[in-house]
């Protein structure tokens, strides 16, 4: 599809929200324009696969790249943030592993290439 109209827009749902799957908050956007992107929780995997795939990260003891709080500090209400405390984030796309969809299912097409610098 070719869109030729100069209004038109994609948006895309990335990072938590308001919504039960997505997390019950909105990440925070700072004063100066600037956000901190937090990922969405991983509610149907077991422990054991979330420790595999995602690590010890969680709501808790991951750490923002900007402002360098716990994901769990920008929740506001206090049961979801009893909830979420625990709970892996879902990190996808995986900057670090260069991988994107689901990690578990290694599919040619859901890894991330780094753009050299000869092609920059």
């Amino acid at each position: 599809m070719h869109i030729v109209d100069e209004f038109w827009a994609y948006l895309l749902r990335v990072g938590v929200d308001l919504t039960e799957n997505g997390g019950f908050f909105h990440g925070p956007v700072f004063d100066d324009g600037s956000f901190e992107y937090i990922p969405i929780p991983e509610w149907e995997a077991d422990s054991s696969y979330c420790k595999t795939v995602y690590g010890e990260f969680t709501y808790g003891n991951t750490v923002g790249r900007y402002r360098r709080h716990a994901f769990a500090d920008y929740i506001q209400d206090k049961k979801d943030k009893k909830l979420l405390q625990n709970t892996h984030v879902h990190i996808d796309p995986d900057f670090r592993n260069h991988t994107y969809g689901d990690v578990a299912v290694r599919r040619e097409g859901n890894s991330l290439k780094p753009i050299s610098k000869a092609a920059s």
